[in-house]
């Protein structure tokens, strides 16, 4: 969930996922994907800023998003400053592949799976349902 297929960086790796996925379903059972972003809908270029301001907790979060080919690349920042303990600093450095949504179709065909599109289902991005007949 939560769109973690995207670190299926390549198209090898995704169908080796979904041939899985369909071999511990029943025949009826449905797969659900909530997938990554494709190329149309990743804003390349664009910055971020989050931040939490608890009374003993304050985080702030800085990202950057770039593309690599058929790789999205997040480029996160982290400062966590806790009460009575200092401030520190984590980076985190994302590769998510950007699977378009004819490839990601196909690929769960080629699984097995009968596919459903559910374009921009949630947060923006699609879901995708396998069903095994």
């Amino acid at each position: 969930m939560f769109s973690a297929i995207g670190y299926a960086k390549t198209a090898a790796q995704l169908r080796n996922a979904l041939s899985e996925f369909y071999k511990h379903l029943n025949p009826g059972g449905i797969c659900i994907i909530d997938a990554w972003f494709n190329k149309e809908h990743w804003r390349v270029g664009s910055v971020h800023l989050h931040s939490y301001d608890g009374d003993a907790v304050k985080i702030a979060r800085v990202g950057y998003s770039a593309i690599k080919g058929e790789l999205s690349i997040l480029d996160e920042h982290y400062l966590i400053a806790e009460k009575n303990k200092g401030v520190m600093y984590v980076p985190d450095k994302s590769e998510l592949r950007l699977t378009e949504r004819k490839e990601f179709l196909q690929l769960l065909k080629e699984a097995g799976f009968q596919p459903i599109l559910l374009k921009e289902a949630i947060m923006g991005r699609d879901r995708y349902l396998g069903i095994k007949e």
